[in-house]
């Protein structure tokens, strides 16, 4: 079967390879406990960088280290191998075994405004399945005044992922018609009360809306309005757990935010198994227009069953469907 190409969209330092490596850790982590028929696995290359980027990630503590917040240096993808089998001797025999790839890509923030650079060095938009656009929560909750806000969408490059997303919609319009998109909001453990932090419930509504209908709403009204197909979906998540801001700065005449971000008891990464899932459950039903695989079908069943699995067990209840 093809590959499903999972790109995400967003500027330097945004959050892009840490939302890729933590989805990609919650697919390996989630279908391995499951003891299910669903499996996958990475090659060596590309667990390696994963394992290092984790690394960083888990080792975290006190105040956030900028590292982490530095640029990618070079594009990657990373591809994970999905394998399934259906569970019955009739199944077996008809169906066999099934194969699937998912690349999730990573690159230099900075490609995003060049449209001719980002195909040649990336990907081209319209071989993109699913479109993962991390947030970061900090960037937008933060911002106390009109100036902020408009300086949170220069620093956030939100014209710029309009544009790749619209570009997106066309080329997809052109060819399946289908599409996933995913805004993921990151660093925003503070505003939820969900995984171990104090939180008021108005502020995971207030986020929310910001990303709904403030700054990401012509890009929803787009989408609904000509995207028959295009799923949208808003999956917050925790990368690390137990971070808040605490200290910030604006500047307004060259628009840039400079934070810091202390951690709080023990690294808690929660959320990206929603992600994860998500995307898997998308694709299958993608293969299963084109296939009467009995094991397509088992692996869908499984995919749906974990989903509610995770949610009643971890109390997850922050996802959205937009539209």
């Amino acid at each position: 079967m093809d590959t499903c190409h999972i790109l995400p969209l967003g500027p330097s330092c945004i959050g892009k390879t840490t939302l890729v490596s933590s989805v990609i850790d919650a697919l390996l982590t989630t279908l391995e406990q499951s003891g299910g028929s669903i499996t996958a696995q990475l090659g060596s290359e590309d667990a390696d960088l994963l394992h290092k980027n984790l690394q960083s990630l888990r080792s975290a503590s006190g105040t956030l280290p900028q590292t982490l917040l530095e640029p990618t240096a070079r594009p990657h993808a990373y591809t994970v191998s999905v394998g399934g089998s259906a569970s019955s001797l009739l199944g077996k025999l008809l169906s066999g075994r099934v194969s699937m790839q998912l690349a999730f890509h990573d690159y230099p923030g900075a490609l995003i405004d060049d449209l001719p650079a980002f195909t040649s060095s990336v990907l081209p938009l319209a071989q993109a399945e699913v479109l993962l656009v991390p947030v970061d929560a900090s960037l937008f909750m933060e911002a106390a005044s009109g100036q902020e806000e408009v300086a949170a969408q220069a620093v956030h490059r939100i014209v710029s992922i309009e544009e790749l997303i619209v570009e997106w919609e066309k080329g997809r319009a052109l060819t399946t018609g289908r599409g996933l998109l995913i805004f993921a909001p990151l660093r925003c453990e503070a505003y939820f009360g969900d995984n171990g932090m104090e939180a008021k419930k108005e502020e995971a509504e207030r986020l929310a809306s910001l990303v709904c209908n403030r700054f990401f709403s012509n890009i929803m009204a787009i989408v609904q309005f000509f995207g028959e197909n295009i799923n949208c979906l808003y999956v917050p998540v925790d990368t690390l757990g137990h971070c808040r801001v605490a200290s910030r700065e604006w500047d307004i005449q060259n628009p840039a935010f400079r934070a810091t971000y202390a951690m709080e008891g023990e690294v808690r990464p929660f959320g990206c198994e929603m992600i994860a899932l998500f995307i898997l459950e998308y694709y299958i039903r993608v293969c299963r227009q084109t296939s009467s695989s009995k094991t397509l079908e088992e692996m869908e069943k499984g995919l749906d069953a974990l989903i509610d699995e995770f949610r009643n067990k971890s109390g997850y209840a922050r996802a959205l469907r937009i539209c």
